[in-house]
């Protein structure tokens, strides 16, 4: 797996930003969709359940990489979140970093998530 076939692309800022309401700390939910894009990229199940939380460049190359795992006969495996970090940059953006274990080693996920449309959405991910 190279790191640029797992870097999402931010083409802009998310079209609607809502500054009416703060949203919450992202960290549940970050931690949610790093232990499912990271099952997936592994030959899991599909990324489905967190298909709203990604921005629709980014999740095309994740279901590649499922894909390209999946034809190489890897099956996935459990994946557990030991420790997440959110780093809020204003209102709107945050970055996380989340370590995850995985059956054979234990990696690092950045993502970067922006407000859109009222929710928080994952614009970059990179798996270390």
């Amino acid at each position: 797996m190279s790191a640029a076939a797992l870097t999402g692309v931010s083409l802009t800022a998310p079209a609607v930003r809502h500054s009416g309401k703060q949203l919450g700390n992202p960290a549940p939910l970050a931690c949610t969709v790093a232990k499912a894009v990271v099952e997936a990229i592994l030959g899991g199940p599909d990324l489905t359940p967190v298909h709203r939380w990604l921005e629709p460049e980014l999740r095309k190359k994740l279901e590649r990489q499922r894909s390209l795992a999946k034809r190489a006969g890897q099956t996935g495996g459990q994946v557990r979140v030991l420790r997440s970090r959110v780093d809020r940059i204003d209102a709107f953006t945050s970055e996380v970093a989340i370590v995850v274990a995985t059956p054979a080693r234990t990696r690092a996920v950045a993502m970067r998530m922006e407000v859109a449309h009222g929710r928080w959405i994952t614009t970059l991910l990179d798996l270390i």
